[in-house]
């Protein structure tokens, strides 16, 4: 079925006080909860395991739903996103995904067990199960100009091997994602048929900037509100004793010195400047191409149970190199004989397998086929 809408939604206003992240640029997975540990601690062990990168390198974030069963994980490479990026973030309230709108306003609300949103060239397929209320399944693909239609069957066959639900049943609509802060929550939209509030608590732990940064922030934050309210006394406490002409004479002076002071220092913000968006290039030209997650997901299919990984790292944007070990041998050949099966694989070596204490090590170097993420394999 198809809804295809774009005029549609609420004339919300997009306030700098939050900002909606990119979708493609996430890896996102929903993961059950154990009630005797902590959360945060559930999902830092849920991104070291799917993720070829440790969590210092990661922006990521969490939303659990109502009944604490679930969580909705999603992780981006950090240097996914530029300098100058990252510097809008530090005005606002909130950085989070645009998607979260899915983990609020969903299937219960409109009806419907599985989506797909069309923005540009960017392709999101959501679902939902019995589970919980949020996105069983969130899938998100980014065009790269060529046919949409042929981006979208693609899309639509994913979803349908994932959760078996058939492209007639899925509604499409093409809107973009609003969002609207209302006191300490944001109230997100997308079309009339889509909205949802996402409270202060979820937001705190879906903001995917640096957790550290992150506390500093905010703590600076406050701070300066409490520095603001003073400095409001002190200035009516000054206006009230009549010393106004006293303190607009020493305001001048120190406003002169500082004018002074910004434009001794000009050259040096000039140099900084050009340093901070030459690095802000070669940042997004490092990261354009590389989609370690998606091909990790690819690796794993055919993975026996025996095999663990050990340690996984990129070699530019079409190479994996894996060290990793197993308690049966046979295994090894099986694993590489289904990996060169692969659609999208084009090279598999298998290096310096060695036995001890029972156990074999082995190193496993995986090419990849310029473009393989366009032949259905991509997670």
């Amino acid at each position: 079925m198809s809804d295809s809408t774009p005029n549609a939604a609420p004339d919300l206003p997009v306030t700098p006080r939050v900002i909606l992240l990119p979708a493609e640029r996430f890896f996102v997975r929903r993961i059950p909860l154990v009630s005797d540990s902590a959360i945060e601690s559930q999902v830092e062990l849920a991104l070291e395991a799917r993720s070829p990168f440790a969590l210092e390198q990661l922006f990521y974030g969490y939303v659990v739903d109502s009944a604490h069963r679930y969580a909705l994980i999603f992780a981006a490479y950090r240097r996914g996103f530029s300098a100058q990026e990252q510097a809008a973030w530090n005005d606002s309230v909130h950085a989070v995904p645009a998607f979260l709108l899915w983990t609020v306003a969903g299937r219960a609300k409109a009806g419907v067990s599985a989506l797909v949103r069309e923005q540009g060239q960017t392709l999101e397929a959501v679902a939902w199960d019995d589970a919980s209320e949020l996105p069983s399944h969130l899938l998100i693909r980014s065009g790269d100009g060529g046919s949409r239609k042929k981006d979208l069957e693609l899309l639509l066959a994913e979803l349908s091997r994932r959760t078996g639900v058939t492209a007639d049943d899925v509604r499409r609509i093409d809107a973009e994602i609003l969002s609207a802060p209302r006191d300490d929550e944001v109230q997100f939209s997308c079309t009339s048929a889509f909205t949802g509030t996402l409270t202060h608590a979820r937001l705190i732990t879906a903001d995917v900037r640096d957790k550290a940064v992150l506390t500093a922030h905010r703590r600076d934050r406050r701070r300066a509100t409490l520095v603001g309210g003073v400095f409001s006394a002190i200035v009516a406490g000054l206006a009230a004793c009549l010393v106004l002409e006293l303190t607009v004479l020493g305001g001048r002076a120190l406003l002169a010195r500082k004018n002074g002071e910004i434009a001794a220092l000009a050259p040096e913000i000039q140099k900084i400047e050009s340093a901070q968006y030459l690095a802000s290039k070669l940042e997004k030209m490092a990261a354009q191409q590389l989609q370690p997650f998606e091909m990790l997901a690819v690796i794993n299919q055919p993975r026996p149970a025996s095999i663990e990984f050990l340690r996984v790292t990129t070699a530019g944007p079409l190479r994996l190199d894996i060290e990793a070990q197993t308690a049966n041998a046979g295994d090894l050949r099986i694993y590489e004989s289904a990996l060169r099966a692969l659609s999208g694989i084009e090279r598999v070596e298998l290096r310096d397998p060695r036995m001890r204490s029972g156990r074999t090590t082995f190193a496993l170097e995986v090419n990849f086929q310029p473009n393989w993420a366009t032949q259905g394999e991509g997670s």
